[in-house]
C-alpha cells in the first residue's frame, strides 16, 4: 500500500511540473491550437451545411424518397 501511495505522490507531482525543455512546451501549445483550430472548423462546416446542404439539384439522391411513384405531367 505503501508503495501505491509513492507511485499516485510521484504521478501527481510530475503532472504539474512543465517540461524541461522549454521548445517541448511550445510544441505542445502548437499541438493544441492545431486541435483547437481543426475542430471550431469542423464545428463551422458542421452548422453551415445544416442550415444551407446546398442540394438543389433535381436528380439528388434525397429527391427519391419524395417520389410517390406517379409519373411527372
Amino acid at each position: 500500500m505503501r508503495r501505491l501511495a509513492d507511485l499516485l505522490a510521484s504521478a501527481s507531482a510530475w503532472c504539474g511540473t512543465p517540461p524541461a525543455d522549454p521548445a517541448a512546451g511550445a510544441f505542445g501549445w502548437v499541438l493544441v491550437a492545431a486541435a483547437a483550430v481543426v475542430v471550431v472548423f469542423a464545428f463551422a462546416q458542421a452548422v453551415r451545411f445544416t442550415w444551407h446542404p446546398g442540394e438543389d439539384a433535381p436528380d439528388h439522391v434525397k429527391r427519391s424518397i419524395f417520389d410517390d411513384g406517379t409519373p411527372d405531367a
